[in-house]
């Protein structure tokens, strides 16, 4: 018998634990560009992505965004990541 795969290709929409994490990145990303007085635009060149969609991050629109790549362009910013675990 071939298992139920109706709706398999449906990307699921992401938790609202993601959404916090993407929200505690999408600030420190903030405050990145304000500490070392990067606009935008070049922000984005350096992290090699569109203005518009490293602005939509800071305007809390995080659906076309991982966290992955918030990581990304954190690091390409220069700074590292610490990842704390706990309850």
């Amino acid at each position: 018998m071939m298992p139920n795969v109706q709706g398999a290709t449906r990307v699921p929409r992401a938790t609202e634990k993601d959404d916090r994490i993407k929200e505690g990145l999408a600030t420190s990303l903030s405050k990145i560009l304000k500490e070392r007085r990067l606009t935008g635009g070049q922000a984005a060149l350096i992290c090699g992505t569109k203005t518009e969609r490293l602005l939509g991050v800071m305007n809390h629109e995080y659906d076309n965004v991982t966290v992955d790549r918030l990581c990304k362009w954190i690091v390409a910013l220069g700074y590292d990541i610490d990842i704390e675990v706990g309850n």
